[in-house]
């Protein structure tokens, strides 16, 4: 008892000064921790707006901004860096299409279309010398003949080679051929039909 007596007489309060000083200091270092984390907490969550029950939540850019202002953070200003809903609704996400290269269109292939040249322009010989010129051009010319006196030179063709068309009144017009168009009947056993009319000779 005099032993315990003696030690308690040695304790004086300096021994519990700075121990005191440091839990205080400790315990107010915590305290306002956790109230800054709170208050920082309430201050995020201002910006996500429920959606209402199980609809997710909206992000509020303004809220956001202030909010980052005070913590010296970037701010957002493109709306498309932002997802604005979170896809628990299941609302599809709109993403670019990817870019894909066009096709060249394929060249066409002269030799396929099946040609019939008749002459109604009462010049000899003009069916074979257009006849001569398509097949150096590349065009595949299976028959020639004589028509009935025309006045105007005219392209028939099927409305499934029309594509063609361009192709050959452009070698056409090499020869001084303007031709009219029309359409050819599907059913008949060529592609296309030339007649050289009248008009040729006044071109000469």
């Amino acid at each position: 008892m005099e032993k315990l007596r003696a030690y308690f007489k040695m304790i004086s309060l300096k021994n519990f000064l700075y121990p005191g000083i440091f839990f205080s200091y400790a315990i107010g270092v915590g305290v306002l921790f956790f109230f800054a984390a709170h208050a920082l907490t309430a201050e995020v969550n201002k910006a996500f707006v429920p959606q209402g029950e199980g609809a997710g939540f909206s992000f509020n850019m303004e809220e956001y901004n202030r909010v980052a202002l005070k913590l010296n953070i970037p701010l957002h200003t493109e709306k498309e860096e932002i997802q604005k809903t979170e896809n628990t609704n299941g609302t599809p996400t709109t993403t670019p299409a990817p870019l894909t290269e066009t096709e060249p269109t394929p060249a066409l292939e002269k030799n396929l279309l099946s040609i019939a040249i008749y002459n109604g322009s009462g010049k000899t010989g003009a069916a074979a010398q257009a006849k001569q010129h398509l097949i150096t051009e590349g065009f595949t010319v299976l028959a020639t003949g004589n028509n009935p006196a025309t006045l105007d030179s005219v392209i028939k063709i099927k409305e499934r080679s029309r594509d063609y068309l361009p192709l050959l009144e452009k070698s056409l017009n090499s020869i001084k051929i303007s031709p009219l168009h029309e359409t050819l009947d599907e059913a008949n056993e060529f592609d296309a039909i030339i007649i050289i009319g009248k008009d040729t000779l006044t071109q000469e």
